[in-house]
């Protein structure tokens, strides 16, 4: 997904518009989301990915999502409250606490895949760029021997 594309993913999941997703992200103005709908503005950016995951904290959204676009990295564990009342506060709150290191668990491994797909695109522009400099094309596999 692009940055209108994820933008337009989040309005339609959480059933707002342009303007109340501004305001919920705390902007002045709602222009900046209109650039990043029109193709003003390519990406999102660190701050208003922040932003989004604060006005949205439940929706599992992260960084990583928010920037990539990559829909693996929406965090869909969900923490499951008992409706037991004889469970005690105290194994509510061990189970809050190992549900809630499953929940991070899964969102560092979603990011260290994130971040390892990204390495190898960096290694691949790299290779192109050298080729380019010396004045020959790359083909996609060829990028990949040359990065090697």
């Amino acid at each position: 997904m692009d940055a209108r594309e994820i933008l337009e993913f989040i309005l339609k999941k959480e059933g707002v518009t342009y303007y109340k997703l501004s305001k919920m992200m705390g902007l002045p103005r709602v222009q900046p989301l209109y650039n990043i709908r029109d193709g003003a503005v390519k990406s999102i950016t660190k701050n208003y990915a922040q932003k989004i995951i604060e006005a949205f904290p439940d929706s599992g959204y992260t960084l990583a999502f928010l920037m990539t676009g990559d829909e693996n990295l929406i965090n869909t564990t969900k923490i499951l409250v008992p409706e037991d009342d004889n469970v005690s506060d105290s194994n509510f709150g061990i189970e809050l606490i190992k549900q809630s290191l499953r929940f991070s668990q899964d969102t560092v491994e979603k990011q260290r895949i994130a971040i390892a797909e990204l390495e190898d695109e960096i290694l691949r522009l790299k290779a192109e760029n050298a080729a380019l400099k010396k004045g020959m094309t790359v083909s996609t596999d060829e990028s990949k021997d040359f990065a090697g």
